[in-house]
């Protein structure tokens, strides 16, 4: 997950105009991708790893949504709403990777 991630995480660094095409495609795959894998991290580990995971899908699919409506009406509210987005996917993915380094032992099990 954390490569889909990474390419939500650099969204509040563009300027405006860079949702292009070929951007709004990636970020819909990567939304799949999360999509895919949310729920075999959720399955897992413990109950907020799943809450974690399934935070980052939703929160990756509406930025998928507001990268394609962005696309047909540009506003500045929309661009901050997907800058806020991936923000908080990038905040949520800190979390997930803390929680489940904590849910393993040193020899990389699970507690």
């Amino acid at each position: 997950m954390c490569d889909e991630v990474a390419l939500f995480t650099t969204i509040d660094m563009f300027p405006p105009g860079l949702i292009t095409e070929d951007r709004a495609q990636r970020i819909e795959a990567a939304a799949d991708s999360i999509k895919e894998k949310w729920v075999e991290v959720a399955l897992a580990g413990p109950r907020e790893i799943a809450e974690t995971a399934s935070k980052i899908e939703r929160r990756s699919n509406a930025l998928a949504f507001r990268a394609r409506a962005y696309q047909r009406t540009a506003t500045a509210g929309l661009m901050q709403r997907i800058q806020q987005e991936a923000t908080e996917i990038e905040d949520f993915l800190d979390r997930l990777v803390f929680l489940a380094q904590a849910a393993l032992d040193d020899d990389g099990s699970l507690k």
